[in-house]
């Protein structure tokens, strides 16, 4: 636990489920510096920074752990429900991702990015 500024004791990231030292890293890199704040802000939203500014290959298990964090259980003992969602979330994410052939990014039709004809 830390001191915040008024003097009261805060909760530390580390004291939270699922969250070790890698994880509680990463956290802090994306701006989650207490238990209140990542609750704030929420799983998913925490996960899709991660992943944009610090871990590109953020998986599944990292959001699992995540909620877990979130909700203050182990991320084993999500129920059923939460977890399809977190998974059909991930799925979206992934899809999102634009394919790359030959150095050149493409749109989800086929076609080079950027506009204009070449």
């Amino acid at each position: 636990m830390t001191q915040g500024a008024d003097g009261q004791r805060e909760s530390d990231l580390l004291d939270l489920p699922n969250v070790g030292p890698v994880l509680e890293r990463s956290l802090r890199e994306v701006g989650i510096e207490t238990p209140e704040h990542l609750r704030s802000v929420g799983a998913r939203e925490t996960f899709v920074r991660i992943r944009a500014t610090v871990d590109s290959g953020a998986c599944l298990h990292m959001l699992y752990g995540l909620e877990g964090a979130v909700r203050g259980v182990p991320d084993k003992l999500l129920p059923d429900d939460v977890k399809q969602g977190l998974r059909d979330f991930c799925r979206s994410l992934d899809a999102e991702r634009l394919p790359v052939r030959g150095g050149n990014v493409e749109r989800g039709n086929g076609e080079p990015a950027g506009g204009g004809d070449s």
